[in-house]
């Protein structure tokens, strides 16, 4: 009998050259990716099983599968928005306000920049990072009426 599980997580390698272009098997970058990478995909093949079950067993419908999902599509993009003000998701690409989006990305690294930084000054921009990234969660789940 085949293995289509292992075989599924070949495909690692090709998705991360195709992220990050040819890597050694021992870059630390590479690894994470082609980690990352199979990951995603044995998710994607087990949430495709268990709702093809669900379904074929009656527990729902396609059309309920479906509403569920846009839901929870819908939960995950207002988390997004607070977890990253001035960017939110429309039917048509990314909706950016510059004159708060300024805000949110002044902490991402910039290669260029990375290197200028001395530790003491990467170390604040990470500090002011972190407490952002707290202060949004904190205010998501404050006013999240959400259920697990």
């Amino acid at each position: 009998m085949t293995d289509w599980l292992n075989r599924l997580g070949k495909w690692r390698s090709v998705f991360a050259g195709w992220q990050l272009g040819t890597r050694t098997d021992t870059d630390p970058e590479c690894r994470a990716v082609r980690d990352h990478r199979e990951a995603a995909m044995l998710l994607r093949a087990e949430v495709n099983a268990l709702t093809i079950l669900l379904v074929q067993k009656g527990v729902f419908t396609k059309e309920e599968h479906f509403t569920q999902l846009q839901e929870e599509a819908h939960y995950l993009c207002e988390a997004y928005e607070c977890l990253f003000p001035g960017f939110k998701a429309t039917d048509t690409g990314m909706d950016i306000d510059p004159q708060i989006a300024v805000n949110t990305t002044r902490t991402w690294k910039l290669e260029s920049l990375d290197e200028s930084l001395s530790e003491e000054e990467g170390a604040v921009i990470l500090e002011d990072y972190k407490q952002q990234l707290m202060k949004a969660l904190e205010s998501f789940a404050k006013g999240s009426d959400r259920k697990p």
